[in-house]
């Protein structure tokens, strides 16, 4: 099935499923965490006083980020699929398939461990005001 070029109408056919799943992925990874920030700002202010309420947060904050966790790492495999998907395709058609730095720290990451820290923070400043 390859074209005259020598990639195949499916190889690139589902290097645009690939890229599909990542803005599907993107979507929620960015929003998610967000709306858990906001969400957790409104419930420490009404559960501020009651240690119990603030753990039963940890908790259900733990949760939330752990399946973010595995979002991020689940989206991971997606974008190392693609990358390969695009070195195949680079081959013939380089010019259109941009190349970016690898970052040091990505991004996905970084998300997922501030959240977990800030989780943390709830954890100890529930412990805290119980003693």
């Amino acid at each position: 099935m390859a074209n005259g070029t020598g990639i195949g109408d499916n190889h690139i056919n589902l290097y645009t499923a690939l890229i599909d799943q990542l803005q599907k992925y993107n979507t929620i990874i960015w929003q998610g965490p967000t709306a858990l920030i906001a969400a957790n700002f409104f419930a420490l202010d009404k559960f501020c006083s009651n240690p119990l309420l603030l753990f039963v947060l940890f908790i259900f904050n733990s949760v939330l980020i752990y399946s973010f966790h595995r979002q991020v790492i689940n989206q991971r495999v997606i974008i190392n699929t693609t990358k390969k998907a695009e070195d195949e395709l680079r081959k013939t058609f380089g010019i259109f398939i941009p190349k970016f730095p690898e970052p040091k720290v990505k991004a996905g990451s970084l998300l997922i461990w501030t959240l977990y820290m800030l989780n943390l923070m709830l954890l100890v400043y529930s412990a805290i005001i119980v003693l």
